[in-house]
């Protein structure tokens, strides 16, 4: 029954080559610096020989001077190699680590949708932060170290076997007996590692999230429920911490009671020795600064290994996403695309005579998140959808809340793959080939209409620098968003807070759109775009998208019909089914859920 140890130390071995795969690169720099650690470690060996020397010319009553001024000439160069080292590791580091960042935010930003959502926020963030901050303490104080360790170690060995047999026979058995008590406790050093490690990623993702929403928070008077929520994560990362704290307080003890004894062993037998004459004092003092040689590796190593098992954990973390990112389609047999980014200028994509959009036979289901015996039965959120959108059409989308409408924009987007059926863009491929991401035929306005810490400019070409200004004031005349570019006298580089909390709900979205008028998108995807706008900005946003739309195909979600009455055709979709298709003039006519909003909304004529 070891297949589990087994596979744990094949997972700790696979997260461990991370760190040697980002070393790689720096493999001569991290060289130099092993040479200057084993070049002191050799200088600190000479030390001992040196003052047994020194030792013999005191009792023989001869001079120690040269002695003297070479050991000090051996203590200044091997503090120097040892700064050197410190400097090449800590610089090293630093690259090291700054490169496995990138690695990992270049894996979370191509992760398929439904991979990122089953993440939480703070948490991705923690795992780029205080994570890979673990992989930089273990290089420079774990594994820089541990070469040089290792050739004290064996050299003070070997000299220690020229001195006395016997007292290294008794120091050996008393070193091997601490650390084999020491790597017992290895194991559950990392596995406390890791729930430090997650218990600070939740107390993140609970603080993010409380503040993100803390207006609606305070409106409700719910300050001591959320200050509840925070302190309970905070305890539990408390409480994981002090496990953690309790584990390595009895590595570091334990690795002081074995030099102790160790020490103690020595002195004993060493002082027998000398007594029966069998050992000269300049030995014993010597053989006793090789023991403090032979001990110094030893501390290193347990503090290498508290660090190891700590940045094994954080590698674990770390893999798993860039995993995530490297095969998207391996999860569960769940087909899952990533994500369409598109980016730079492109011009229209030629319109063929084939449909911009077609759905055929479409079954999809999001991800079961929960858990329990039926987490692994979504309901369904498409069944059955089939439907095609010719070249320049609009195409307006209503029904109840969650009855599918955002999920069909979704997949047209590439976001997910449905289960059954196929979803093909202008006749080339379907929505999950990275052709249509590479080749920029989609522009999509989120409902939330998500706006980017940085400059008004910075929103408007977000990924693409060659936008020019006068394209990006005409953009913003189109949607009625002037009034920023003089707001505060700031231009194009008016600051935007994070998430746009400087704007109004309506700006956001108006902002949003003509982020995505300013690029030639073959398909614009318009979910609840103008939810938050008055009635003249919603006019103004209908004529700029008209306009636009002249040679593109617009699909738009929309609760307001107003938006869409005026579209080539409607979907009408309840259920996660099409139920009905047709004009806004037909759709009163034969549809019951589509003239039941009609009337709601006062756009039946009676």
């Amino acid at each position: 029954m070891d297949v589990e140890p087994r596979g744990r130390a094949r997972a700790d071995r696979g997260q461990f080559s991370l760190l040697v795969r980002q070393i790689r690169p720096y493999w001569r720099r991290f060289l130099v610096a092993i040479l200057l650690g084993v070049a002191a470690s050799t200088l600190s060996l000479l030390q001992p020989a040196l003052i047994a020397s020194m030792v013999t010319a005191l009792e023989n009553s001869t001079g120690i001077l040269p002695s003297v001024l070479l050991l000090l000439a051996l203590l200044t160069t091997s503090a120097a190699l040892s700064g050197f080292q410190t400097y090449a590791l800590g610089t090293l580091g630093e690259q090291v680590t700054g490169r496995i960042r990138m690695t990992y935010v270049r894996a979370v930003l191509r992760l398929p949708v439904c991979a990122l959502e089953a993440y939480r926020r703070a948490d991705l963030v923690a795992r780029a932060t205080s994570d890979t901050t673990l992989l930089r303490v273990a290089l420079t104080e774990g594994a820089g170290q541990i070469i040089g360790g290792v050739i004290m170690f064996v050299g003070a060995l070997i000299a220690m076997a020229f001195v006395s047999p016997l007292l290294l026979l008794a120091t050996v058995v008393t070193v091997t007996i601490g650390l084999v008590c020491v790597m017992a406790l290895s194991g559950r050093l990392r596995n406390a590692s890791t729930q430090v490690q997650e218990g600070v990623s939740s107390l993140g993702s609970s603080l993010d999230q409380s503040i993100f929403a803390s207006k609606t928070i305070r409106s409700l008077n719910a300050a001591d429920w959320a200050i509840s929520r925070v302190d309970r994560t905070i305890d539990a990362a408390k409480q994981a911490g002090i496990r953690f704290a309790r584990v390595s307080s009895a590595v570091t003890p334990l690795s002081g009671v074995v030099m102790q004894l160790c020490l103690a062993v020595v002195l004993g037998l060493g002082a027998f020795q000398v007594a029966n004459g069998t050992l000269p004092v300049a030995q014993l003092v010597a053989f006793v600064m090789y023991v403090f040689l032979l001990l110094t590796p030893v501390g290193q190593a347990v503090r290498a290994m508290t660090s190891l098992s700590q940045a094994t954990a954080a590698a674990r973390r770390l893999a798993e996403v860039e995993e995530e990112a490297e095969a998207p389609e391996e999860r569960s047999g769940r087909g899952t695309a990533q994500a369409t980014s598109v980016s730079g200028p492109t011009p229209v994509p030629e319109a063929n005579d084939a449909c911009a959009v077609e759905f055929a036979d479409v079954h999809f289901a999001y991800p079961a998140t929960g858990g329990g015996a039926t987490a692994g039965e979504p309901k369904p959120a498409l069944r059955g959808v089939t439907f095609a959108v010719p070249p320049g059409a609009k195409v307006g989308i209503v029904g109840p809340s969650g009855s599918g409408k955002s999920t069909i924009l979704n997949l047209i987007a590439g976001f997910y793959s449905p289960q059954r059926g196929s979803v093909r863009i202008a006749g080339i491929a379907e929505a999950s080939d990275p052709d249509v991401r590479d080749r920029g035929l989609i522009g999509l306005v989120e409902q939330d209409a998500p706006v980017i810490a940085g400059t008004l400019r910075d929103n408007l070409t977000l990924g693409d620098p060659e936008i020019g200004e006068a394209d990006c004031l005409q953009a913003l005349s189109r949607v009625n968003l002037d009034h920023l570019y003089s707001r505060d006298r700031g231009g194009l580089d008016l600051e935007l807070s994070d998430q746009g909390t400087n704007l109004s709900g309506g700006e956001r979205q108006r902002l949003a759109i003509a982020r995505v008028l300013l690029r030639r998108r073959l398909i614009l995807l318009l979910d609840e775009s103008t939810s938050q706008m008055d009635s003249d900005n919603e006019q103004k946003l209908r004529d700029a998208v008209a306009e636009a739309g002249r040679r593109r195909t617009t699909i738009v979600v929309a609760h307001r019909l107003s938006t869409i009455v005026d579209s080539d055709f409607i979907l009408v979709v309840r259920d996660g089914e099409i139920e009905a298709v047709g004009r806004h003039s037909e759709l009163v006519a034969t549809s019951p859920t589509y003239s039941v909003f009609a009337d709601q909304q006062r756009l039946i004529r009676g």
